[in-house]
């Protein structure tokens, strides 16, 4: 079981729907209010399938702020944490990511090299979208 992001007013297929696991999305959505607070305050509940989401103008908001965080290497240092996180015992890993000022990610094991890009294009052409 998993989320379906369907795309409000898709301009590609690519941005008609994005599926993914209930943890993957977890992450992305943690993702999302941590990189782009501003821009993702608007859906209301991100980890709850029921319909929330951003309209197109948010949404395209929301990629250009992903965008920035790809191009500045923020969520690389992110993925690189999280994967020096992994070689550690549980209690280390938590007390390093706190010390990186990534607690917030001590739950999930990497960010894919894709998961962001893939939902990146989504965004960019979903034209606003629902979780479900």
């Amino acid at each position: 079981m998993g989320m379906d992001v369907y795309g409000l007013n898709p301009t590609a297929q690519v941005g008609e729907l994005f599926c993914i696991t209930h943890h993957g999305w977890s992450l992305l959505a943690t993702l999302c209010k941590t990189f782009a607070p501003e821009e993702s305050k608007l859906c209301q509940h991100w980890h709850y399938n029921g319909g929330d989401g951003l309209n197109a103008e948010q949404s395209a908001r929301l990629a250009r702020r992903l965008e920035a965080a790809l191009g500045d290497g923020s969520i690389d240092r992110l993925r690189e944490h999280l994967e020096r996180a992994e070689e550690l015992g549980v209690r280390a890993k938590l007390e390093y990511l706190q010390s990186v000022g990534c607690a917030m990610f001590a739950h999930y094991d990497a960010i894919g090299p894709y998961l962001v890009a893939e939902f990146l294009e989504f965004l960019r052409t979903c034209g606003g979208f629902e979780i479900w």
